[in-house]
């Protein structure tokens, strides 16, 4: 299928997930003098609606012309600077089993026309635990074994890390010259080279900018111990979304119970930023809910993540040696056909 849209911003950087993107949203890309960042969220109520529906709408209420229109309507480029967005979820919906990977390609380019892509991809071992990590962060209460292997939700997990599929789709849609592929593990080694292919990609001249560094880490992983105890408060406290069972307390309704009606719209006003609403008003008392239960898992996660005792996260080994092998095809493939030299990165070849 081909699109004859005129780009109306620059690039496009999809993720992956856990690859660096939120180091990238909030010291790299708000601070180059030579680009104008639009965020991963717009702060314009009229742009927030264009990310939201450019992901979460199904198929056959998706309408490209009415989003590029309302995102020309509502926003003032600088001509004399490098436009671009950033956010993961346009990688793929779900970060677990990566559905809508090319519907969300083809949206983009639909929308905004023939834009650069930046992905960026992480060996699969070190991605998994970090997937495990952010699913208990989303309010997941499972082990890894019972969550990994469960064929409802982890559907086709291992499939989404082939990146090659990715990489062919993003080149086929997008042309090559078009997609720049980034190794997340040479962000670690050589911060400095993996910033310049990036600024060269874009068009920056200044291929030597980097940011303050924070002594804030960004995102941090949990321990075993941080992660045993955020799944135990999630089953005591977290109702729904990853939670395979009823909560022991459900103090979701009982913070509903105690709420005033100025405080509930105001909550389901905020859910726009997370949800389309379904069913108008008919499931709002659901949707301040599941505002409620996020907001919850939001701080036992902080709480989790200062809890520094345990080792980190890892891929349960008696398991690794089973999943290793999945991955050799489609890593000779990265490292022949697209030349990314993921061996030098001991990536399993």
């Amino acid at each position: 299928m081909k699109y004859n849209q005129k780009k109306i911003i620059d690039f496009v950087h999809v993720g992956d997930y856990k690859t660096g993107t939120s180091w990238l949203q909030e010291s790299i890309f708000p601070f180059h003098p030579e680009i104008q960042y639009l965020g991963g969220y717009f702060k314009k109520n009229e742009l927030k609606e264009v990310l939201i529906e450019l992901v979460d709408i199904r198929d056959l209420d998706f309408n490209s012309k009415k989003l590029r229109k309302k995102f020309n309507d509502n926003f003032t480029p600088n001509n004399n600077k490098i436009c671009g967005i950033s956010r993961e979820v346009l990688s793929q919906s779900n970060y677990i089993d990566g559905e809508n990977a090319e519907r969300n390609a083809k949206r983009i380019k639909k929308v905004f026309g023939e834009v650069k892509i930046i992905y960026v991809i992480r060996e699969q071992i070190s991605m998994l635990s970090s997937i495990y990590s952010q699913y208990l962060k989303m309010g997941g209460t499972r082990n890894f074994y019972d969550w990994f292997l469960d064929p409802i939700e982890c559907r086709g997990i291992i499939e989404r890390l082939k990146y090659d599929k990715n990489i062919k789709m993003y080149q086929k849609i997008f042309g090559k010259e078009n997609v720049l592929v980034l190794v997340y593990e040479e962000l670690l080694e050589d911060k400095r080279k993996f910033l310049e292919k990036l600024y060269r990609f874009i068009g920056c001249q200044n291929i030597n900018f980097e940011p303050k560094e924070s002594k804030q880490v960004i995102n941090p992983s949990l321990t075993t111990h941080g992660a045993l105890i955020l799944r135990t408060l999630q089953k005591l406290f977290r109702n729904s979304y990853h939670n395979y069972r009823s909560a022991f307390l459900n103090l979701d309704k009982m913070i509903y119970f105690f709420l005033s009606k100025k405080t509930i719209d105001k909550i389901d006003k905020n859910t726009e930023k997370i949800i389309i609403p379904n069913c108008k008003t008919i499931d709002k008392k659901q949707r301040v809910l599941f505002y409620i239960n996020m907001t919850m898992s939001e701080k036992l996660t902080k709480f989790c993540e200062k809890i520094k005792t345990g080792k980190k996260i890892q891929v349960p080994v008696d398991l690794v040696p089973q999943i290793i092998p999945l991955f050799k095809d489609t890593n000779n493939i990265l490292n022949k056909k697209y030349d990314l030299k993921i061996d030098k990165y001991h990536w399993h070849i």
